[in-house]
């Protein structure tokens, strides 16, 4: 019997690895779970015939396990924990190819620092305050009109994927209304 190499398995481009035993064969032979699989920065990634190395895995997985934006230097502390041999340069390069994927979305919120957060969890927007540094989530909706009106007035079609608008929230602009 020939043995399966991790790259004879993860080069397959075909649409087999939707198939269930694949991936369990993938699963139990590089001893990843089976939620990495289910996750779309990894079934791309296989599909575009990358190596789901140990760190690339815990980069998509760091990426995935919060609801917030995370920074490189909040996933290499995550990375470093499991895999001590970590560099933060196998970070950046991670979420630079899953940025170019449309997995990941970068964001500086005005503190000078990127951070990221994977593609699916949701497509937002967000209103920061200059004043309290107050964060609120604004839908993609929202931002709808916007972009209609950019396209018929200036004739730009503005992509419009993840913004960051600065402002003063309601707290700072009424601090005495909102202590009463």
């Amino acid at each position: 019997m020939t043995a399966l190499s991790p790259s004879c398995l993860i080069a397959e481009r075909s649409s087999s690895l939707e198939h269930p035993l694949i991936i369990a064969i993938i699963c139990n032979y590089i001893h990843y779970p089976l939620e990495y699989f289910k996750m779309t920065c990894t079934k791309t990634l296989l599909e575009k015939g990358y190596r789901l190395t140990p760190q690339r895995i815990m980069v998509v997985d760091a990426l995935h396990s919060v609801e917030t934006h995370i920074s490189a230097e909040e996933i290499f502390g995550k990375l470093k924990e499991k895999y001590p041999y970590a560099n933060i340069s196998t970070v950046y390069r991670t979420l630079e190819l899953l940025k170019e994927l449309g997995l990941a979305a970068q964001i500086d919120i005005g503190d000078g620092i990127a951070r990221y957060h994977a593609r699916e969890h949701s497509k937002h927007h967000h209103l920061v305050c200059n004043k309290c540094g107050t964060m609120i989530d604004l839908s993609e909706s929202e931002l709808i009109p916007l972009e209609k009106t950019l396209l018929k007035n200036c004739g730009f079609k503005a992509d419009l994927k993840h913004l960051a608008i600065f402002g003063t929230c309601a707290s700072c602009r009424n601090p005495i209304k909102q202590s009463q």
